[in-house]
């Protein structure tokens, strides 16, 4: 990746330059993907989820085999972690309110 610059931090929980949204981008996967061109969900590290009647509870199916960069594999743990990171009121992530619903 070529940048005019460097980026000012490689934690995507407080990242809000673009240098570093856009590093950051090629270094981690999404969850659930979101295909720019047709604005459809894919499946990314989850292969398949399902929602509930209610639209109130999501349940994810993780793909088998992922593996963090010292190769520590990529369970239901990792993603509860991350998702509870973000909400942390104290850590004052920018993506925060994106997961807050009402």
């Amino acid at each position: 990746m070529s940048l005019r610059g460097e980026p000012k931090t490689l934690n995507p929980l407080i990242a809000t330059d673009t240098r570093s949204r856009e590093v950051i981008a090629v270094m981690q996967a999404d969850l659930v993907h979101i295909n720019r061109a047709t604005q459809l969900t894919e499946p990314a590290l989850a292969r398949s989820w399902k929602i509930s009647p209610d639209g109130l509870a999501y349940t994810l199916v993780l793909r088998q085999g992922i593996k963090f960069s010292d190769g520590r594999p990529l369970d239901a743990d990792d993603v509860l972690f991350t998702f509870r990171v973000y909400l942390d009121e104290n850590v004052h992530a920018p993506q925060r309110y994106f997961l807050i619903v009402g």
